[in-house]
């Protein structure tokens, strides 16, 4: 019998020659101190396996506390100068409009005021006394810090005269006073003696922080006769007051005077109500 031919398989190669100790990035073994074939030995010290990690880097993204802070109060800083800036800005703009309107009312009420004194009309009255005698005078009664007279230009009733008042009264302010101008229609206040007293329903403030009101009125002081032939001369002087039923007449002119922080400020008005022929006729001993 043929010997058997047996055939050596090949032997496997060996794996030790290639054993270099594979161990996984990072996962901390103690084989990791093993140092790598052909290598020498290395401290693992900070090494990405060595199981001690560095801490992280900081993040330089978004604000930190402190940040927010100080923008917090940056920006409610510059909300409160706006505001304040814009707070200023419409204080001074509505006293400039105040002091617009104050200043277009003051002149509207003067130039109402100057027309109705402009417009004094000689309303006859009279009194007791001289009532049987048939004998009456204008309504105009001045004092020096008050005037009562007869309008054919009302300030509140027009088309109707009116009995108007020119007074002081307290002001605003301690020691000032405020100039105002009143008025009741005579349609509904008939006066018939020169004492009737009228009912003012109107009034109108002509000037405010007033420290003194003074009024003079240009009139008749003096009739002197200059020859035989009845002829007279009028001789008329600034007095300060002037009564309708003493003079039988209304004065020529009316001062006022009004005295503020600012100076004295004068205004005269003409008077042009005088009616020789209703004079003679209403008063016959003049």
């Amino acid at each position: 019998m043929s010997p058997a031919l047996t055939m050596k398989s090949p032997a496997k190669p060996s794996l030790a020659i290639f054993n270099f100790n594979l161990i996984p990035y990072g996962s901390g073994s103690a084989t990791s101190d093993r140092p790598f074939p052909g290598k020498s030995p290395m401290s693992t010290k900070n090494f990405p396996g060595s199981g001690k990690h560095r801490p992280a880097p900081a993040n330089n993204h978004g604000f930190t506390l402190v940040e927010m802070l100080i923008s917090t109060a940056i920006l409610a800083m510059i909300i409160y100068l706006a505001s304040l800036s814009l707070g200023t800005f419409l204080a001074l703009w509505h006293r400039s409009q105040a002091g617009e309107l104050e200043t277009l009312h003051g002149f509207r009420a003067r130039t109402l005021v100057r027309a109705s004194m402009e417009s004094c009309w000689d309303y006859y009255v009279t009194d007791s006394a001289n009532e049987t005698k048939v004998i009456h005078y204008p309504f105009f009664k001045g004092r020096e810090n008050q005037l009562e007279f007869v309008t054919i230009s009302s300030v509140f009733w027009k088309g109707c005269p009116a009995v108007a008042r020119l007074k002081t009264i307290e002001g605003d302010t301690p020691g000032s006073f405020s100039l105002v101008y009143e008025e009741a229609p005579l349609d509904k206040n008939y006066l018939r003696y020169h004492n009737d007293k009228a009912e003012f329903s109107r009034t109108l403030r002509l000037q405010n922080r007033v420290k003194r009101v003074k009024l003079r009125y240009l009139g008749v002081w003096q009739v002197k006769s200059t020859s035989a032939v009845d002829e007279y001369q009028t001789i008329s002087r600034w007095q300060d007051t002037f009564s309708g039923k003493k003079e039988s007449m209304l004065p020529a002119r009316i001062e006022l005077t009004m005295t503020t922080a600012d100076g004295d400020e004068r205004l005269l008005f003409p008077i042009r109500g005088n009616n020789v022929y209703k004079q003679n006729f209403l008063h016959p001993e003049y």
